[in-house]
């Protein structure tokens, strides 16, 4: 049962998470990279098209395979995309972890 409960938190938590916590560092990233403020709010529209994207496929997904495994996948797909974030070195790796992000957290609410 506590497993259950702490699949459910985390997949509530997830989303909120992940497209709040890049907000307040956005500055830094656009001196950290070198780049300008346009794409590096890429990392936050990106997010939200490859989030909503990817919730159409989860849902189909997780009826086929079951929703406690695209859950779990959905886990796994956000943890490497954190940490694909936390290494990288460049805005298109820093993307690209992003959009790992979105895929898992889009697959989390969907297959509650």
């Amino acid at each position: 049962m506590l497993r259950i409960y702490l699949y459910l938190i985390l997949a509530a938590s997830v989303s909120a998470l992940a497209t709040d916590m890049i907000v307040p560092a956005l500055p830094l990233l656009q001196k950290a990279f070198h780049s300008d403020y346009s794409s590096i709010q890429l990392t936050i529209s990106g997010f939200l098209v490859i989030y909503a994207c990817s919730q159409l496929l989860s849902g189909f997904i997780g009826e086929k395979l079951g929703k406690l495994r695209v859950l779990t996948a959905s886990f796994l797909l956000f943890l490497a995309g954190s940490l694909l974030c936390f290494i990288s070195d460049s805005l298109s790796m820093l993307l690209a972890g992003r959009a790992l992000q979105a895929v898992g957290a889009g697959a989390g609410p969907v297959s509650v």
